[in-house]
């Protein structure tokens, strides 16, 4: 299966200069360069956009369950999941949207794959890579079933969990969606969600990224206004992660979690 997510002019176009003039890179070489090992592509840069928007809006969750002060009854991961996947289909067409959750889901399968043979950790709070999989898999189904058979049968949704995503889907899909329209915007006014900290790179896969994540920093502003700000920041972090930091109200993007994901489309 190789679902291909279209991606935006300006990012194809930055992600190319990035290459060509190999800016400055402030890791110092702690980063591997992605740019010199795998050589960009669409495929790839695609993989890593549907990647990193999901991880982006899995963390803006985390953002408003802890700035809204909102309840969550079970595991906040499972939360910020679902959130990430009911946001998705809100901002993006079917078609995109399906490619983005297709890149998600499909990596939670490439760290399974990679983690074969160890033990799973049962204190994580997040809950094991193939039940995201899964999970993902089963809501995106659920929000139109007849139209998503196909889609569910090309990801080997076992049936006896296919007869309840619809179910699962109205849950998650009406918590979600109550919470976004308190937040909508109804007038112009200032950005609540800022971009502060930017580490360049040298990478073109992580500049297209850094550029994605402006785009949907701006998307999200010109939707939404909950009258908090969270910052943002692209940064050199020296591990492969995405985070939510409720000391500092920011979500950090760690420029190292982007060559995993183009080794994971683009193997050596």
């Amino acid at each position: 299966m190789n679902k291909i997510i279209t991606l935006s002019i300006a990012c194809l176009m930055i992600a190319g200069a990035a290459f060509a003039q190999k800016t400055t890179d402030k890791s110092a070489g702690k980063l591997s360069g992605a740019s010199k090992e795998i050589p960009f592509s669409i495929d790839t840069m695609s993989y890593v956009e549907g990647n990193v928007l999901a991880t982006f809006y899995h963390e803006f969750g985390h953002a408003l369950i802890d700035l809204m002060e909102l309840p969550v009854f079970a595991r906040e991961e499972d939360a910020a999941d679902s959130f990430a996947l009911v946001l998705t289909e809100i901002l993006h067409d079917p078609l995109r949207a399906e490619q983005i959750t297709w890149a998600s889901a499909d990596q939670y399968v490439q760290i399974a794959r990679k983690s074969k043979g160890a033990e799973l950790d049962f204190s994580d709070t997040h809950a094991p890579d193939m039940m995201r999989y899964y999970t993902l898999i089963c809501l995106y189904y659920g929000g139109d079933v007849d139209a998503r058979e196909g889609f569910a049968e090309d990801n080997a949704l076992p049936q006896d969990r296919a007869d309840f995503c619809e179910e699962e889907r109205d849950m998650v899909q009406n918590a979600w969606t109550r919470v976004l329209r308190r937040i909508e915007r109804d007038k112009p006014g200032a950005d609540w969600l800022v971009v502060r900290d930017v580490d360049e790179s040298s990478d073109p896969y992580v500049v297209a990224a850094q550029q994605i994540v402006r785009e949907s920093v701006a998307i999200l502003n010109e939707t939404y206004n909950p009258g908090f700000t969270v910052n943002v920041d692209m940064v050199n972090c020296e591990e492969d992660n995405a985070f939510y930091d409720p000391d500092d109200q920011t979500i950090i993007m760690c420029n190292e979690y982007i060559s995993p994901l183009t080794r994971s489309f683009s193997p050596l």
